[in-house]
């Protein structure tokens, strides 16, 4: 009678040891093994998705410490000049300061692990030789990363002279917008682009007037785009040349001889 409680406690623990593994065994035969698992990819990784790029902890730690070699932006530089064809990107950073060049190629250097690999593959010829026609579009996608960048330097002015406007039309009775305005006005009259005011304006109040000059300026623009852009430029900046920008842009044909007047113009508003 002592060994049958002995007897039916190793019958148990017998049983429960049979059903674990059964269990065991139908779990591994469910689950693919890891060489399973990645033979065939997820469709959310294919060839045109990156979103998987940037959700690595590795692309977040190399996003974040970024350390490149003191002498790194200037042999980037010279990198472009003898790569690049585009005499506007050549120049533009060329013009560029030392920290305005070593912010810029941080900069690149974050658009390129963004995409997958890293700038100084190209710059110290690593990528090259392991295999040319990668690293050829490779090169292309930083230069033309580096084309666009130059093209929105250049225009800087006018997008700065934009966000003004719509801040004007936004809120014209704000104390910077309503200085702006007020200069504005005054130039556009003078050139004839607003020859007359709404009769409202007189006995109007001082937020009422604002709005008015808004409108006006407005309407003013759609009468004379390039003397408006001037105008608008000339109140936003000092110094400013309409006539000696307009003769840059007629000899280069393009609107983007200047590529930093833009971020080194003085606002006078």
């Amino acid at each position: 009678m002592t060994l049958l409680p002995l007897i039916l406690l190793v019958a148990g623990v017998g049983t429960v040891s049979i059903m674990l593994d059964r269990r065991l065994r139908a779990r591994q035969q469910a689950d693919p093994t890891p060489e399973d698992a990645t033979s065939e990819p997820e469709e959310s990784k294919g060839s045109n998705d990156l979103g998987h790029l940037w959700a690595t902890p590795v692309h977040w730690y190399n996003t974040i410490m970024n350390r490149q070699p003191e002498d790194f932006p200037q042999r980037f530089r010279d990198w472009v000049v003898d790569a690049s064809d585009d005499s506007a990107v050549k120049d533009w950073l060329q013009a560029l300061s030392d920290e305005g060049l070593k912010a810029y190629t941080k900069h690149l250097s974050r658009f390129c692990t963004d995409m997958g690999f890293e700038l100084t593959w190209l710059v110290d010829q690593k990528l090259e030789k392991r295999d040319a026609q990668l690293a050829q579009t490779a090169k292309q996608i930083v230069l033309h990363y580096c084309q666009a960048c130059q093209q929105a330097a250049s225009c800087q002015e006018a997008l700065e002279a934009h966000k003004q406007l719509a801040s004007l039309e936004q809120n014209p009775s704000g104390r910077r917008n309503r200085t702006f305005g007020e200069k504005l006005l005054a130039k556009l009259v003078d050139a004839e682009l607003v020859t007359t005011l709404p009769t409202e304006f007189l006995g109007a109040t001082a937020a009422e007037r604002q709005q008015l000059i808004a409108e006006a300026i407005n309407e003013a623009s759609s009468k004379d785009q390039v003397t408006f852009s001037r105008l608008v430029r000339e109140v936003l900046y000092d110094g400013y040349n309409g006539t000696e920008t307009a003769e840059a842009e007629a000899s280069t044909g393009d609107p983007s001889a200047n590529a930093v007047s833009g971020t080194e113009a003085t606002r006078s508003a």
